[in-house]
This record gives C-alpha cells, sequence and structure tokens, in this order.
C-alpha cells in the first residue's frame, strides 16, 4: 500500500522473501495474466527455487515483447496520481464498473462474473491505498522488452491459453489465441502448450478445466 511506482521487481522481491523464509524448497509457480513480468523476475532472483511455471493466459506478444517509453510511462502515471486518477479509482472500485468490466475484458460467458469474483475485487480495492498498484499496472512500468528474459527461463513451462483469449491493448487485439501461443513456444526453451474453455482469467472461469489442464504437468514431478 506505500505511495510508489511499483515495477514487476518489487512483487518479486516479495514472492522471493516468502520462498526464503517459509517454503524453503523448490515451487511451481501459477502466474495469471499480465503479473506475468513479475514471474520472470522472481525467476531471474531465486532460479533455484522454481521448479516449474504454469502461464494462465499470458499477455500478448507484442505486449510482452515492446517497451513503453519511459516518458509515457511517467506521464500516465502523473496523469493518474492527480485528483482525476482520485476520482477514477474511486469509479472503477464500484460493484457496476468491476462487473462490466469483467464481462467486456475478463470473462467468457456473462454468466461466470459471480459474487464471490466482484466481493473478491470490492474487498481488494476498499482500501484507497490499493490505487498505486493499479496505477503503476496503468501506466505500463511493467511494459519491457521480455524476449530475452523469456528465452533463458531453463524450467519446465506450460502456457495455457484461452480459447477465446483477447486483449485489452489495441496493439494486441489481431493477434489470435493460436498466434499467442505458437509465440510464446517459439521462445520458450522448455515450453509446452494447451489451450481451453475461456478468455483470459482461466484458473477463475474454466476452473475445473484449468486444473484438469495443468495437473498431469504439475505431477510429473511428484
Amino acid at each position: 500500500m506505500p505511495y510508489m511506482a511499483y515495477t514487476p521487481s518489487d512483487w518479486a522481491e516479495q514472492l522471493q522473501y516468502f520462498l526464503q523464509t517459509v517454503v524453503q524448497k523448490p515451487v511451481i509457480v501459477v502466474v495469471q495474466g499480465a503479473l506475468l513480468p513479475v514471474a520472470i523476475a522472481l525467476v531471474q532472483k531465486q532460479s533455484n527455487l522454481i521448479a516449474r511455471l504454469v502461464l494462465s493466459g499470458p499477455p500478448t506478444w507484442t505486449l510482452m515483447t515492446n517497451k513503453s517509453p519511459e516518458w509515457r510511462q511517467k506521464f500516465a502515471w502523473n496523469l493518474l496520481d492527480s485528483p482525476f486518477g482520485s476520482a477514477f479509482y474511486r469509479y472503477a472500485r464500484t460493484r457496476k464498473f468491476l462487473h462490466s468490466f469483467s464481462t467486456r475484458q475478463l470473462f467468457a460467458s456473462d454468466n461466470a462474473v459471480d459474487a464471490e469474483w466482484l466481493n473478491t475485487l470490492l474487498a481488494g480495492a476498499e482500501n484507497p491505498a490499493s490505487r498505486y498498484a493499479v496505477f503503476s499496472f496503468l501506466a505500463g512500468f511493467w511494459r519491457q522488452d521480455y524476449t530475452s528474459s523469456i528465452a533463458s527461463i531453463e524450467q519446465a513451462t506450460l502456457a495455457v491459453m484461452g480459447e477465446s483469449a483477447s486483449s485489452i491493448s489495441q496493439k494486441g487485439k489481431k493477434e489470435t489465441p493460436d498466434e499467442r501461443l505458437s509465440h510464446y513456444l517459439a521462445c520458450l526453451p522448455q515450453g509446452r502448450g494447451i489451450k481451453i474453455n475461456g478468455r483470459n482469467v482461466l484458473p477463475y472461469e474454466s476452473t475445473a478445466e484449468f486444473v484438469a489442464a495443468i495437473a498431469p504437468f504439475i505431477n510429473e514431478i511428484f
């Protein structure tokens, strides 16, 4: 919650501390959507404690391989870190907005946007200081060229893509789920891929199918 512009490294450091002090053994990292840069940073910081990775609905390849100009990131941050941004966040954390955004951008089926999903989002945004993390994401501080970083991941990695995966960014709207999956598999040294029903938040909208899809991959090491 502190007032600062967060980067993927900031989040990865928290996970690294958790692995070092609590878990203390190799884990399987399951990362959702655009949190992928956090997983990449974690692998770079503590590779010996990462056994495998599962990428759930990773971002379009265009977003993951094109650095956002620093001036644009700072401009967006300054715009959001203003009375305008505070007003926007107050609206963005309402049930009405969260339901609308989820049905338009995240879920394949409107019926899957249930009370449990919305209540979790509402609880997470209750503290207004949570806006700094959201603004950091929207400003694009995570937007870098991760091509070489992805290519350096030595761990076996499973990419799970939704059959109707889409992109919020205009740059990635033309990329099909098959094209996105092929980009990742071409770059990952030990990459595998699978498509399942759903759109962009597979663990939530297609829970049983997602678990069934990743279970064989996970069970290989046990």
